[in-house]
């Protein structure tokens, strides 16, 4: 063989095992966002998966180590354009068999014993196309029309090369921009983590996360501009976008600011943290209701409590984990009611779900922390048997403590079975494995979110819980929460 032909057989290997190479990678190797960002990062190699399907943020961070395949950019350009050309090769086919039929019904009567068939004709056109390397041609046409069907082989054969590498040149410097695109949108997520950087709770001495930026603050103390923040929170796996009117009344004519909040994940749904304890705090809506996954994150850390919140899914429409629902097959609640079988895992658990009130959309109460526990709102009898509480005793003396301990310290107010209720029969405390002491806890905004003291009152709370139900004397100590760092790190154990 030539070395021409060689050369062109080489070069058409590599060709067909790169586009084969992109056509076949798997979804663990490569996983991009809809808009075909993937976002490197040669500092952090971990990659976090929203796990709920159709979610608003439903995305996949990718992270590439540096020595990835030196081909990457390559392939990343023919997987952009391989249905260009796929196309544009389809189209040459067409126009390349039809002008050897041409050829051949131009040529088999002046040259019968050259162009005796149809693949003679064939031949010669595609082997032209490529400059005939290898010499393998019949005699050139004689007729006429024949010259002419070969001059336009000859401007195809320049073309059958030209317009792929077009098409391949694009994809190419459409690749190196996604690429340089990535990094800018890693560089900036790396800078929003920064505007979480814990701060001083006066009240308490602690190092906290701020409960979320506004996105005015972000611009102003880190220099990024709006749309990068979007980009960056919308790529991040950490971050989200609120909006704290939401968290407002009506009469107090809540104005729309745009803010951004950040959260851990280490499960499907959201977070899970065992620590051992009788009492779980359980978070069933941090991913539509602002400030909530903050107050009570910060609530099981400093009691020494389980942990359990859902970050993940669909806010519109929006399928509470509050209510268990299996037929509807919401992503991560199968593993959130594993999760919490494992936590609460005998009949003197506690599980306490918080909930928030009070917001733009429902009415106004005199009391700010709303107990129930399984009933009508309105009833409160505990002898009722749909009451998920198996030691009403025990809740009877928590909620006179803690009432007495809020109204005392802080002027709040609380009701039992007044406002509220929970007599739903998906309540998802009702589908455990073991019936428990399950109470609801709604609390004000007011209270979470725009209260100085939010902080100590969670650890007043904290250790009313420790006192009245485990029978402890005061919350453990947790030396994290005098530590300054970024966010929740070295939190989520």
């Amino acid at each position: 063989m030539k070395k021409g032909n060689l050369f062109i057989a080489i070069l058409l290997v590599v060709l067909f095992t790169l586009f084969v190479s992109c056509g076949s990678k798997s979804d663990g190797q490569r996983q991009v966002v809809s808009d075909s960002i993937v976002l490197i990062s040669t500092q952090n190699q971990e990659v976090a998966a929203v796990a709920d399907e159709g979610a608003e943020n439903n995305y996949v961070v990718a992270q590439h180590h540096t020595d990835r395949n030196p081909f990457y950019l390559l392939q990343q350009a023919f997987s952009k354009t391989k249905s260009q050309l796929l196309v544009t090769f389809e189209l040459m086919l067409v126009l390349l068999l039809v002008l050897s039929f041409i050829l051949y019904l131009a040529e088999h009567f002046a040259q019968p014993t050259v162009y005796r068939h149809f693949p003679t004709s064939m031949l010669w056109t595609f082997v032209k196309c490529i400059q005939d390397p290898g010499e393998m041609a019949p005699p050139k046409p004689i007729t006429f029309l024949g010259r002419v069907i070969a001059n336009v082989i000859g401007l195809l054969g320049v073309a059958i090369f030209a317009i792929p590498a077009g098409i391949i040149s694009s994809g190419f410097i459409g690749a190196m921009e996604e690429e340089q695109q990535a990094i800018q949108i890693q560089q900036n997520i790396e800078t929003l983590h920064l505007a979480f950087e814990r701060k001083l709770d006066r009240p308490t001495g602690f190092q906290i996360a701020p409960k979320f930026v506004s996105v005015a603050e972000i611009q102003s103390r880190l220099g990024l501009k709006e749309d990068e923040i979007f980009d960056a929170v919308r790529h991040d796996a950490h971050c989200r976008m609120t909006n704290t009117a939401i968290m407002q009344q009506i009469n107090e004519h809540p104005q729309d600011r745009l803010a951004v909040e950040y959260y851990t994940l280490n499960t499907v749904y959201g977070q899970c943290i065992d620590r051992g304890s009788k009492v779980t705090i359980f978070s069933p809506s941090n991913i539509v209701d602002p400030v909530m996954g903050w107050w009570s994150y910060y609530l099981a850390m400093i009691g020494g409590f389980n942990y359990i919140s859902r970050e993940l899914g669909q806010t519109r429409p929006y399928l509470s984990y509050y209510s268990y629902k299996p037929e509807l097959n919401i992503p991560g609640n199968e593993e959130f009611m594993a999760d919490m079988n494992r936590l609460a895992d005998s009949e003197d658990s506690w599980v306490f779900t918080l909930l928030p009130s009070q917001g733009h959309q429902e009415p106004i109460c005199p009391t700010q922390f709303h107990f129930h526990f399984g009933l009508k709102k309105g009833n409160c009898s505990y002898s009722d048997p749909d009451v998920v509480l198996n030691d009403t005793t025990t809740y009877k003396v928590f909620y006179q403590s803690i009432s007495d301990m809020l109204r005392h310290q802080y002027s709040l107010y609380t009701d039992n079975q007044v406002y509220y209720g929970s007599n739903n029969p998906a309540f998802f405390a009702r589908h455990l494995n073991k019936k428990v002491n399950a109470p609801s806890l709604r609390v004000a905004w007011s209270v979470t979110c725009w209260d100085m003291r939010a902080i100590k009152i969670a650890r007043d709370v904290a250790e009313v819980i420790n006192r009245e139900i485990l029978g402890l004397e005061g919350n453990p100590d947790v030396p994290e929460l005098k530590i300054k760092d970024i966010g929740y790190e070295g939190y989520t154990n």
